[in-house]
């Protein structure tokens, strides 16, 4: 599953958040902002070093004259190239990044992905179709409840399809929240076998596995909270007490859980880091994307 990020225009993302992200999404990355009225794309990095290198400076230059959209890629479809990327441009005036699985009938081999056919089919509406409500209705019905697309247009406004199956936190709007593994402030951890074991569950489906519903927070209500090496780790059964604020104990998965469990979950990613690597070696003379019409 992708993840789509939409990030107002008076908001930071951490460099944190979005390598969590790239992890959990690793087959391609790319944002996209409106400036001087067009709508300005760069797409294509398979590398987050890359990614990132790009974004930092985007950020300085664009300052908080507009809001950015940014995605990271799971290939479900299509190939694994920076063609596939996000964001896919509809028209001059419109762009889009999508986390789903679109109801299309895509052919096995085909080297387009589902998000980029949608492209081709909504470029065919009327100029300005994402203004109006019916159509925006119409479209989110042949979408699916589970799909979710955030559009860009060149006056910097986003229109959320689906926006309520997604989460806001700390003001910025992700997809999903499938790639957060923040440390969570925890005033008790259940035994390992506890009926909350299995939120999120190891394997295809999920990397980690924390054991412990998580709260949605923003990105820096758990700063200036810091291990307590004494108390709070999952020792024989026992549940970890709590003490003063500023003894708040938060714990990664790795923590709670062993190391070796986490490695093992760990594990379920290593196919698609082979492959992005793949990836890498073949396009390392070629630069990522760029789209400004």
């Amino acid at each position: 599953m992708c993840v789509c990020i939409w990030k107002p225009k008076d908001k930071k993302l951490t460099k944190d958040v979005l390598a969590m992200c790239w992890d959990r999404n690793p087959d391609g990355a790319g944002y996209m902002w409106s400036q001087d009225g067009k709508v300005k794309i760069r797409k294509g990095f398979m590398t987050f070093k890359k990614f990132w290198k790009s974004f930092k400076h985007a950020q300085r230059r664009i300052g908080n004259e507009t809001g950015i959209g940014i995605h990271f890629r799971i290939g479900t479809s299509g190939m694994l190239d920076r063609r596939n990327c996000h964001p896919h441009r509809v028209s001059e005036t419109l762009a889009f990044i999508h986390n789903g699985i679109l109801p299309l009938e895509i052919e096995k081999g085909s080297t387009e992905s589902d998000s980029m056919v949608f492209a081709s089919m909504l470029s065919s509406l009327p100029a300005g179709w994402h203004n109006d409500d019916n159509i925006r209705t119409l479209v989110e019905m042949a979408m699916g409840d589970r799909n979710k697309i955030c559009l860009l247009d060149e006056k910097g406004e986003a229109v959320i399809l689906n926006g309520d199956a997604g989460t806001w936190d700390d003001g910025i709007w992700f997809s999903n929240m499938h790639w957060d593994s923040r440390p969570t402030p925890v005033e008790e951890v259940e035994e390992a076998n506890s009926s909350y074991f299995g939120y999120g569950s190891c394997g295809e489906n999920n990397q980690y596995n924390s054991g412990i519903v998580k709260p949605s927070f923003g990105s820096n209500s758990w700063k200036g909270y810091r291990p307590n090496k004494e108390k709070g780790r999952f020792l024989g059964g026992k549940k970890a007490e709590i003490g003063v604020k500023s003894n708040l104990k938060f714990r990664s998965v790795a923590e709670v859980y062993g190391a070796k469990r986490f490695s093992e979950c760990k594990d379920t990613r290593l196919e698609s880091v082979a492959r992005d690597s793949e990836v890498e070696k073949s396009e390392e003379s070629s630069g990522p994307m760029s789209q400004a019409m």
